[in-house]
């Protein structure tokens, strides 16, 4: 028995842009800053107590 598989698309990496939504480029370069911001805590080992108390002085 042969099975029929739905039609697909492949996408391009960027699903806002594969929605045909107008200025794709920025939801996807805010979900990536995202990420990094909240990987950063992590790749410091930080506890989420300890990444709430950092911050940076200038």
């Amino acid at each position: 028995m042969s099975r029929k598989y739905p039609e697909h698309e492949v996408s391009s990496g960027n699903v806002f842009a594969d929605l045909a939504l107008p200025d794709s480029d920025a939801p996807i370069a805010k979900a990536v800053l995202a990420q990094q911001i909240a990987e950063a805590p992590l790749q410091r080992q930080l506890t989420q107590a300890a990444a709430a108390s950092t911050r940076r002085r200038k």
